[in-house]
C-alpha cells in the first residue's frame, strides 16, 4: 500500500506541476481524454474532455508562474463486492 500511495501522491506533484509550468503535454499524459470536471469558470456546467482545459493553459491567468505544493496527504482505500 505504500508504495501505491507514494505513486498516487507523486502523480498528483506531477499533475499540480504541469498546471504551474503550463505544460498541456505533461497534464494531457496525466488525465484521462474523458474527464469530466464542474470548474468554477463553467458556472455550474459539467465540462467534458480536456477542450476546456486546454483553453486555460492557453490564455488562462496572466500570472508567470503559480507554485503548487502538496501541503497534506490522506489516501484510503476501500472497495465493496455485490454478489448477485
Amino acid at each position: 500500500m505504500a508504495a501505491v500511495s507514494n505513486l498516487l501522491i507523486k502523480k498528483t506533484q506531477e499533475l499540480l506541476d504541469s498546471i504551474s509550468n503550463k505544460n498541456f503535454d505533461m497534464y494531457r499524459q496525466l488525465c484521462d481524454a474523458t474527464l469530466t470536471a464542474f470548474e468554477p469558470e463553467a458556472c455550474g456546467h459539467l465540462i467534458h474532455g480536456l477542450k476546456f482545459h486546454k483553453h486555460y493553459f492557453d490564455h488562462g491567468d496572466v500570472r508567470d508562474h503559480i507554485f503548487f505544493q502538496i501541503q497534506s496527504c490522506n489516501l484510503s482505500s476501500s472497495f465493496s463486492v455485490l454478489f448477485l
